[in-house]
């Protein structure tokens, strides 16, 4: 069938170089060969023909034109070589060209052919193999919330008659259609940009990729420790402004939380405990609504799945799935042998990106928790990762380096060495990725290859406390010098800073008018203004805090503290 084509596209371009031959007149206006009586007859071109079309990107092609002048007058030719080809002119009849790096890309090679008296033109098409994408539309209201159908549809073609395959990819998942038109229910867990890329391929292995962003709404308000897959800890939910700072409901447990909450779909509050327990909460008024008891400590952030299965991770190494309607166990599997599980996000796709203290990022399958792959760091992973836009994991570990990791197999893209990281990154809109280090310092890394953008040192190590990416750009982080700081995106240059009692490893919070949450050692839970950095409010919890806050759809701010109290603040 190929072949049937391929022959087809050729002879369409035979008949298309007839018609320009056809075409050709005289350069004193006369129609012909034939000139004036008494005058010589002009050349007449017999074939122009292309050897070696179509051309490989990149290859070289021979184009040989065959003339003759009726009354034996000395030819001379000339070539007229398109835009981008490379070549010279041989002022014979063949040239040699080469093809620019591009598929499926067409030109026009002209040759004048003159007896010195009259001259006669010729034209033919060239192309270069592999496929091309004309167009990659999508049809879906944004941001695309769970349910919500996305129509897809891609023009591609190519000039050798190859038949084309398809494969699609959204944000590191590869979705099945294998076709030019197909249609996608929206299961995303976490809120976030989402590439969709669709790849087209011929039979010659030559491939063509097109990309586009996707806004996609998130199942709950705040489903994993960064809020969103970019770890830009900022609500999503309009209904998520500043309120006054008033204790809504204040819930003590059996021990320590260094864990942060985490929002179920239907507002429940998730929290796991030192006292090995794993929390439900109702949001209107704290009360327990189950409990899980784990194997040891969970000392880690929950996540919270696109169906409402929450996943949690406990200090002897075990990873659970619970129900979340009545905490029941659905699976539970060992990793790290022994080895505290410190963070848990969720990927495109629901896979569960896992850290452990072994040293060892997991992919693990959502349904039964069976490991997809591992990335040994060879130190302890106390960071969660964030997730770029096409999926790609962004993770610190205590061996001084955030990785960057093909989110399929787990492969390491790049690493870039700094301190002892136990922050987790955030991704900004346009990529860059933010992360702090225990030298003090705060990083702005190029997402392609891990290299410096700028960096900001504080005045005390950056810890436990990740950035939080404001609307506009602004990185907000806290340090052990016991200040939070706000910094340009752009340069890293300082736009304020709050100075708070202790130091800090807590994260920021923003709410949806961009207030800044955050807690600090001190036992103080604050609110920020974005614009200077003054105080709104504050609220005592009389003991340290930790973990880092989250925020709900209406705006209450829940955070866990060292003295095993979970509070709701608005």
């Amino acid at each position: 069938m190929a072949a049937e084509t391929k022959r087809i596209t050729l002879a369409l371009m035979l008949l298309w170089l007839t018609s320009a031959l056809a075409a050709c007149n005289g350069s004193d206006g006369a129609t012909g060969a034939q000139g004036e009586p008494g005058e010589p007859a002009g050349p007449v071109i017999a074939n122009l023909s292309v050897l070696g079309s179509p051309i490989h990107p990149g290859g070289q092609a021979q184009v040989f034109i065959s003339a003759y002048s009726p009354t034996d007058q000395p030819l001379s030719y000339s070539w007229h070589i398109p835009a981008g080809w490379g070549g010279t002119d041989s002022g014979s009849n063949l040239v040699v060209l080469t093809a620019p790096e591009e598929q499926a890309a067409t030109a026009l090679v002209g040759v004048t052919v003159s007896d010195g008296v009259r001259t006669r033109e010729a034209q033919v098409m060239l192309a270069t193999r592999g496929p091309a994408i004309e167009a990659l539309s999508v049809a879906g209201n944004e941001p695309l919330a769970p349910g919500d159908l996305l129509g897809v549809s891609v023009t591609a073609y190519n000039r050798d008659g190859e038949p084309l395959s398809y494969d699609y990819n959204l944000g590191g998942l590869s979705v099945e259609p294998a076709a030019p038109e197909w249609s996608w229910v929206s299961t995303a867990a976490m809120s976030g940009i989402y590439r969709l890329t669709s790849t087209v391929k011929d039979g010659n292995d030559l491939t063509a990729s097109a990309s586009l962003d996707l806004q996609l709404q998130g199942i709950s308000p705040w489903p994993a420790f960064g809020g969103d897959r970019h770890h830009t800890r900022r609500s999503a939910s309009a209904g998520a402004t500043v309120g006054e700072g008033t204790v809504r409901w204040a819930v003590t447990t059996g021990g320590p939380m260094y864990a942060s909450p985490v929002i179920g779909p239907d507002g429940t509050v998730y929290i796991g405990s030192l006292d090995k327990n794993v929390y439900a909460l109702d949001p209107d008024d704290g009360s327990e609504i189950w409990s899980f008891l784990a194997g040891s400590a969970v000392r880690g952030s929950l996540a919270v799945g696109a169906d409402g299965t929450v996943y949690a991770g406990s200090s002897d190494g075990t990873v659970y799935a619970l129900d979340p309607d009545d905490g029941s166990e659905l699976w539970s599997q060992p990793h790290g042998i022994g080895a505290a599980v410190f963070s848990l996000a969720l990927g495109a796709g629901g896979t569960l990106y896992v850290g452990s203290i072994n040293g060892t990022v997991y992919a693990l399958n959502p349904d039964n928790g069976s490991e997809i792959w591992s990335f040994a760091t060879h130190s302890a992973v106390r960071s969660t990762p964030a997730q770029g836009a096409d999926g790609t994991l962004y993770i610190g570990s205590t061996n001084g380096k955030t990785y960057a990791l093909n989110p399929e197999d787990g492969s390491e893209r790049w690493s870039f060495n700094s301190d002892s990281v136990h922050s987790s990154p955030a991704v900004g809109a346009d990529g860059t990725v933010y992360v702090g280090s225990y030298n003090g310092k705060v990083y702005a890394l190029n997402p392609d290859d891990g290299s410096e953008i700028w960096s900001f040192t504080t005045a005390g190590s950056v810890g436990e406390s990740s950035p939080a990416i404001g609307a506009d750009g602004t990185v907000y982080i806290g340090s052990y010098d016991k200040k939070v700081y706000a910094l340009n995106p752009d340069d890293g240059s300082e736009i304020w800073s709050f100075t708070t009692g202790y130091l800090l490893r807590s994260s920021p919070a923003i709410g949806a008018d961009g207030t800044v949450y955050i807690a600090s050692s001190d036992q103080q839970l604050y609110a920020l203004d974005p614009s200077d950095g003054s105080e709104i409010w504050s609220v005592t919890t009389g003991e340290a805090v930790e973990s880092s806050p989250a925020i709900g759809a209406d705006g209450t701010v829940y955070i866990g503290s060292l003295g095993g109290t979970i509070y709701a603040i608005q």
